[in-house]
């Protein structure tokens, strides 16, 4: 069991610590796998969202590098699974982040069938439809739709068959059945095309996955506070989305593995992966002229709930989280929020807002990341 004591740390350890392994000016990762393996997955709720956070902790990333890996042929995958959100990830956090969120997906689209009145066996056949137009090749999201939904004749005519459709390629999506991958050579758009994941991933298995549902759950929360530590156990529950009784179970058994951590800054008892205390104890203060840019849903903010105050200030944080709580675009300076930027994608440009007092140096610094974030945004831009 791990030690009674905490391991007692100040707020600008633990920023370098965090901002350091998850790649701003520390360890920098080298590929695609490697950073998508840094934050147990990256963030891909929105189009940009994946593209920036790359950026931001390596300014010569190539976009086409991304689009190719994420490609019929790649090897990364985009899948839905912590909270019901879209990730890149390696193949083998894939198969630990499906089977570990699954059940509360399924739980979702099976609510879904009920709250329309859908009848559960047309459902399942246009599932059976879905897999068979597959079978031949990948199709384009809304043309495999159309397709489908001409496939039997439904009580409620075009309208029942579409939405029956739609569910059908959503669950089996999912379930892990199908993949999807974008075939716009923007990283602005997306077409959204659907093959059968046998096809696209044939050595990654998610329909019968190689572990169990609690054994995932153990493995996600090692993977969690590898990345993500110090952090608290709510953290990981609002991260995951796993239920707390199933969280709390096998963060029971994990115990052994982690060290409990004391921030200065925070009360909660915060975990982190024991072979990195020695490691963390000899972290030097962040320097207070640190400048780093966030994406909009950085996973460096969205990684944590509980303890997120610890990098904004009280009278900044309603700039920084929306209304439901998504993270904006940031700069970060000395580990802590200094500035609010967003991306005007018809005029092509960024603007910034500055949320605390700085140096002249700082908002140089600022004005510099945000001028280099708008460089790169530029690329493949399209008006609409």
């Amino acid at each position: 069991m791990p030690s009674s004591r905490h391991l007692q740390l100040t707020a600008g350890q633990e920023r370098q610590w965090t901002l350091s392994r998850h790649g701003f000016g520390g360890q920098v990762a080298t590929d695609l796998e490697q950073a998508a393996a840094q934050h147990m997955g990256l963030h891909a709720a929105r189009l940009l969202t994946p593209f920036v956070t790359l950026y931001a902790r390596n300014e010569s990333f190539v976009p086409e590098h991304l689009q190719q890996a994420l490609a019929t042929q790649g090897h990364l995958i985009k899948l839905r699974c912590m909270r019901r959100t879209l990730h890149i990830l390696t193949p083998e956090d894939a198969v630990v982040a499906h089977v570990a969120t699954l059940p509360q997906r399924q739980g979702a689209y099976l609510a879904e069938l009920r709250r329309r009145g859908l009848s559960a066996g047309a459902w399942k056949r246009h599932r059976a439809t879905v897999l068979e137009v597959l079978t031949v090749g990948p199709a384009e999201y809304r043309a495999l739709v159309a397709t489908v939904s001409k496939a039997y004749r439904v009580r409620g005519g075009s309208k029942v068959a579409k939405e029956l459709a739609v569910l059908a390629v959503k669950s089996l999506w999912e379930d892990g059945a199908l993949s999807a991958v974008n075939e716009s050579t923007s990283m602005h758009h997306e077409v959204k095309v659907f093959l059968r994941a046998e096809h696209h991933r044939p050595d990654t298995e998610l329909v019968n996955p190689p572990l169990s549902y609690q054994d995932a759950i153990r493995r996600l929360i090692l993977r969690y506070f590898e990345c993500y530590g110090p952090a608290t156990f709510r953290d990981f529950v609002w991260w995951s989305g796993v239920r707390m009784s199933d969280a709390r179970a096998a963060l029971d058994t994990c115990l052994p593995l982690l060290t409990s951590v004391r921030l200065e800054s925070h009360d909660s008892t915060m975990y982190l992966r024991a072979g990195d205390e020695d490691s963390l104890r000899r972290t030097p203060e962040i320097s207070p002229t640190h400048t780093a840019l966030t994406a909009y849903e950085d996973p460096s903010l969205k990684g944590y709930h509980e303890s997120r105050r610890r990098y904004v200030a009280d009278d900044a944080y309603d700039s920084l989280f929306n209304s439901i709580g998504e993270a904006r675009g940031s700069v970060l300076v000395g580990g802590s929020v200094a500035a609010i930027w967003t991306w005007d994608r018809r005029h092509g440009r960024v603007d910034v807002d500055v949320v605390r007092q700085l140096s002249e140096r700082s908002r140089n610094d600022i004005a510099d990341v945000t001028a280099g974030a708008a460089q790169f945004l530029r690329l493949h831009a399209v008006e609409g």
